[in-house]
């Protein structure tokens, strides 16, 4: 249950607003507003953007990354389920990230 807060906490704090679902978080009064004083992640953080990927855009993901002190953003050549569609790619690139921290 804890970790749910957290993540929660996460999620109001992107910066935003041009994403799909932000007219149902604005009907519900949910504003994506920075935590003042909240480090969120304190583990290395890999935010991996997809240059192909119609759901989520790359500048989204790219925002997140800004968003978490210290992370390292990627653009990677794939779509949305990157781990599907060139597992090759995501292996290399997550196992890489993890070796190095």
């Amino acid at each position: 249950m804890a970790t749910h807060g957290v993540l929660f906490d996460f999620q109001l704090a992107l910066p935003g607003p041009s994403y799909p679902g932000q007219g149902r978080e604005s009907a519900l009064g949910i504003a994506r507003k920075p935590i003042a004083g909240k480090r969120l992640l304190v583990a290395p953080t890999l935010v991996i953007g997809a240059q192909h990927d119609t759901q989520r855009p790359s500048a989204m993901a790219e925002r997140v990354a800004k968003a978490i002190p210290g992370a390292k953003y990627l653009l990677a050549d794939s779509g949305h389920f990157m781990n599907v569609e060139t597992p090759q790619l995501f292996a290399e690139t997550a196992l890489g990230f993890m070796r190095d921290h």
